[in-house]
């Protein structure tokens, strides 16, 4: 939720959520990124120079994810990305610069990388909240009905989250 006025759906400058990898020249390496919720709006999310990344399990609410084309050269070989929920309002939500933008099914055949995540427009970007406690809100409902009321078809066949972790 940075630099972003969800009211009048205004993006004040640049200024993403998560960014890594400042410079081409030295691009960062050996990252884990878990277990996170990323909110922001366009490019909430900004994958720039990196070598090697572990991207799994984690939530992004965006326009897109933003990766710099310097990344090409270690995608195939350095990353893994896994289990991630994306949330944008575009469906060609991973955008490579001075490349192309790719859905998710795209994204996955043509770098193998999340294999197991999902791309979902969903209610915050069909009903833009009024400002950062509605947002916030919003986050919480959807989060409670992810774990203990949506169905996961993944999951033992149609069990909530909340279902499943108690068993063990």
């Amino acid at each position: 939720y940075h630099n972003s006025d969800f009211t009048t759906t205004t993006n004040f400058g640049d200024g993403a959520s998560l960014t890594l990898g400042f410079s081409a020249k030295a691009p960062v390496e050996d990252i884990t990124v878990t277990n996170n919720i990323i909110i922001g709006k366009n490019n909430a999310l900004r994958l720039s120079h990196i070598k090697s990344l572990i991207f799994k399990n984690n939530i992004s609410y965006c326009g897109y994810v933003h990766y710099d084309s310097s990344v090409l050269k270690h995608i195939k070989s350095g990353w893994k990305f896994d289990d991630n929920s994306y949330y944008t309002k575009r469906i060609k939500a991973q955008r490579v610069s001075n490349n192309k933008d790719f859905t998710l099914k795209e994204w996955q055949t043509d770098f193998g990388l999340d294999k197991n995540s999902t791309w979902k427009q969903e209610k915050i970007y069909l009903n833009p909240p009024n400002g950062g406690l509605e947002l916030y809100q919003i986050i919480k409902e959807y989060v409670h009905f992810y774990n203990s009321e949506r169905r996961h078809t993944r999951i033992r066949r149609y069990y909530t989250k909340r279902k499943i972790f108690s068993r063990k």
